[in-house]
C-alpha cells in the first residue's frame, strides 16, 4: 500500500509505502520540516520506518529528513551519492533561493548510498534504488513492488525544469529514454514527487514529445558550437 502525505509549504508528495505485514514501511521525500501529519500517520498505523529514500536533493523533498531521523533513529537514509554530497549545499539543495524556506545545510549524513544502483530486500520484496539524473545531480528512481517513485524527473502533465543548479539536458534524455523503454509494463504505477500517479503509457505518452525537444535543443547548441 502506499499513502501519500501533501508537504508543506511547497506541495510535493510524501509517500510511505506500507509493508505487506502492515508494520514497517519506507517513506520517500519527507518534505515538511516538522513532519507532524507524517509522524501522527505513522503513529496511528504503529508503523517502524525502515527507510527514507531521497529522490533528489531539492529542499521541498528533504526538509523533514532530520526531524523523521530523530523520530526515528533506526530508520536508515538511502540516497545516491551526488544527493549525500549534495543535501548540504544551499546552492544545489536550492533552499538559498526558496522564499519560503531558509537557507538550510544541516541535514543527517545519508547512512547508504550508491553510484549506480541499490538493491535490497524489504519485507518479501525487492526495493531498487537507482539513479536517474537530469534533473539535479543527485536525482534517483526507486521501483518498489508495483510501483516506480520518479522524483521531480516527471511530473504529471508538465514539463520537466532544466534550468536549475546540476541539471543537465543530455542526461535527462538518457532518463527520459530509460523511463520510455524499461517501464512499459502496464501494472507499473507511476508516483511523480508533485500531483497525482500515472500510468506507464501516460508518461510515455508525455515524455516522447519532451525527448524530441529536448534534442533539437542539444543538436542546434551543437551546430552552433562547431561554427
Amino acid at each position: 500500500m502506499v499513502h501519500r502525505i501533501i508537504n508543506s509549504p511547497v506541495d510535493s508528495n510524501c509517500f510511505v509505502v506500507v509493508s505487506d505485514t502492515g508494520d514497517r514501511c519506507i517513506v520517500i521525500d519527507p518534505g515538511t520540516e516538522d513532519c507532524r501529519e507524517l509522524l501522527s500517520f505513522l503513529g496511528s498505523h504503529q508503523l517502524q520506518v525502515q527507510y527514507i529514500f531521497l529522490t533528489h536533493e531539492h529542499i521541498d523533498h528533504i526538509i523533514g529528513c532530520r526531524t523523521l531521523k530523530e523520530h526515528c533513529p533506526g530508520a536508515k537514509l538511502v540516497c545516491s551519492d551526488l544527493c549525500a554530497r549534495n543535501l548540504n549545499d544551499t546552492r544545489l539543495n536550492l533552499s538559498r533561493f526558496a522564499e519560503q524556506f531558509t537557507p538550510h545545510d544541516n541535514f543527517p549524513q545519508a547512512d547508504m548510498v550508491y553510484a549506480d544502483e541499490l538493491t535490497v530486500d524489504w519485507q518479501g520484496q525487492t526495493a531498487r534504488f537507482f539513479k536517474a539524473t537530469g534533473h539535479s545531480q543527485g536525482s534517483s528512481h526507486a521501483i518498489i513492488g508495483n510501483c516506480l517513485f520518479v522524483g521531480d524527473t516527471y511530473i504529471h502533465h508538465y514539463k520537466t525544469t532544466t534550468t536549475l543548479p546540476g541539471a543537465s539536458k543530455p542526461e535527462l534524455v538518457n532518463t527520459f529514454e530509460s523511463l520510455v523503454n524499461d517501464f512499459q509494463d502496464e501494472h507499473l504505477v507511476v508516483y511523480p514527487a508533485h500531483f497525482e500517479s500515472c500510468t506507464p503509457g501516460e508518461m510515455k505518452k508525455e515524455l516522447l514529445p519532451q525527448i524530441v525537444k529536448l534534442r533539437q535543443i542539444l543538436d542546434r547548441k551543437s551546430k552552433d558550437g562547431n561554427r
